[in-house]
């Protein structure tokens, strides 16, 4: 029995050998078939240069979202692959010749079945309609009768368009020129891939053109290879298989998808934001009305703490100014004035001076109307002389600087002003004037002897300038003021009348 079991066990483990090996033989043989094929070029894949974001050029590089699947596609196969963009019509034929393997981001259609092979679905397209934006109507093919309708000249959309005699097609050279002719009327509307389109509005700052949203055609594009070239076709939908399989597919969509807002125009963004905009637009105006507030009700702070300031520091400088400042109405009624100002008229508080007319300090009450008028004329009164009616009773000579506030219609309003008492000053001035007054006086009365004096040591005569001698009396009346009165001394009465000089005794 165990003999049995262990000749079972043999016979098993042989055939599963053989199954092994034979699926190695089988696979090496294919990637050998495979690479005999391909041999030591590498396979030449072909886009269209000018199809952007799916293919087109970028800094002398191949780059879009389908160049982004076939370098994930190059990686996993057994041939080495080059990427090559370039006129599609063009590449199109170097296919068909046998001078390039496959061409990628392309649809399908009876025409390209016979001469092609076409892998599974590599990209999901929508073609869309696009017309001015100014344009209405305009919601499907159908509308599209009777208008010119600019299209590439091969694929999809223009096998579509021909179907229907009643639209007008116009082959375009490329999207770029085909919206700038949408743009001057030389077409109505244009036919493409939806992210195509879009993106080329974006990038191209092209403004007056909108889509429509829904499209005309939905399908897949793929990767075409020459008609029975098996092998190759083989490979490719191994390799699609794998990227969708692992994630890489997805990953590289939604890399691209995570960019399609740049890609759309604005008038895309305003349909699809709408909603969202109006939702958080309250929200947004009242966030705004409550920063507004709060910013207002800080400024407001700040304002009246810098009015506060302010006014604080007017009412010391004020208060301690040493002028007498005062403010009066436009009737002359003292509204405010300071402690100098009480100081000045005598008073020893405010309340005796508030609500009073200026004028009851005036001398004459008339010297008002003259000092409305010069105010009127110039705005003001500078270094104003007059005398002002103590509260003693008495006059004090003042020197006053005025200010007046006219409202627009010329009416006096406020009038504000700073006096000195210059009472003490006057008076010292005056004195002066009267000393000088004196002394020039005193100094037009007086006549003085200067020089030497020649005079007789003997007789006392004076030789004058002319060489004449004089008594000194003449000599000294002649030459000032002076006046003689003739006397005799006690010595020469002694000496000339001695008769008549008193003795000692007497």
């Amino acid at each position: 029995m165990a003999g049995v079991v262990s000749a079972v066990l043999i016979a098993a483990a042989l055939l599963a050998w053989w199954t092994v090996g034979q699926a190695e033989a089988v696979g090496a043989a294919r990637a050998q078939a495979v690479s005999g094929e391909a041999g030591d070029r590498p396979v030449l894949f072909l886009g269209n240069q000018s199809l952007p974001p799916m293919n087109y050029m970028k800094n002398g590089k191949p780059t879009g979202i389908v160049v982004d699947l076939v370098e994930s596609l190059a990686e996993r196969m057994h041939h080495p692959v080059k990427i090559q963009l370039m006129n599609w019509s063009e590449a199109q034929q170097l296919v068909l010749q046998g001078r390039a393997d496959a061409l990628f981001q392309i649809d399908s259609n009876p025409d390209r079945l016979k001469a092609l092979d076409f892998s599974e679905p590599l990209l999901a397209t929508e073609f869309t309609i696009f017309t001015s934006a100014d344009r209405y109507g305009i919601a499907t093919m159908r509308d599209l009768r009777g208008l010119k309708v600019g299209v590439e000249e091969r694929g999809l959309p223009i096998l579509l368009l021909k179907e229907d005699p009643q639209i007008g097609v116009k082959i375009i050279p490329d999207f770029v020129r085909g919206f700038g002719m949408l743009a001057t009327g030389a077409v109505d509307a244009v036919i493409a891939d939806r992210w195509v389109g879009s993106y080329v509005l974006a990038e191209n700052n092209i403004q007056g053109v909108k889509l429509i949203e829904e499209p005309i055609s939905r399908s897949h594009s793929a990767i075409a290879v020459k008609k029975g070239d098996k092998n190759l076709l083989e490979d490719i939908n191994a390799a699609l298989a794998d990227i969708r399989r692992d994630g890489t597919y997805d990953g590289i969509i939604d890399r691209w998808r995570s960019k399609e807002v740049v890609f759309k125009t604005r008038e895309q963004l305003r349909k699809q934001v709408w909603l969202l905009s109006a939702i958080l637009a309250a929200l947004i105006v009242a966030l705004i009305g409550v920063a507004m507030l709060v910013m207002e009700i800080r400024r407001r702070k700040r304002a009246e703490e810098t009015l506060r300031e302010r006014e604080e520091k007017f009412r010391r400088f004020f208060e301690e100014d040493l002028t007498g400042d005062f403010i009066t109405n436009g009737n002359g009624t003292i509204i405010e004035c300071n402690s100098a100002f009480l100081k000045v008229f005598g008073y020893k508080d405010r309340s005796e001076v508030i609500n009073q007319n200026i004028s009851s300090l005036y001398q004459d009450p008339s010297e008002r109307d003259f000092i409305l008028d010069q105010l009127r004329m110039n705005g003001k009164l500078e270094n104003y002389q007059t005398t002002r009616k103590h509260q003693n009773g008495g006059w004090i000579i003042v020197e006053e600087n005025i200010a007046a506030t006219f409202d627009k219609d010329g009416k006096l309003t406020e009038v504000k002003g700073y006096i000195y008492d210059i009472t003490d000053r006057k008076r010292a001035e005056e004195e002066r004037e009267r000393l000088i007054v004196e002394l020039k006086t005193a100094l037009a009365e007086v006549k003085t002897l200067r020089g030497f004096i020649p005079i007789c040591s003997s007789c006392k005569k004076i030789r004058d300038d002319e060489g004449y001698w004089q008594q000194v009396e003449k000599y000294v009346q002649d030459r000032s003021d002076a006046q003689f009165s003739h006397g005799i001394c006690p010595e020469c009465l002694k000496k000339l009348y001695p008769e008549f000089y008193p003795n000692n005794e007497n």
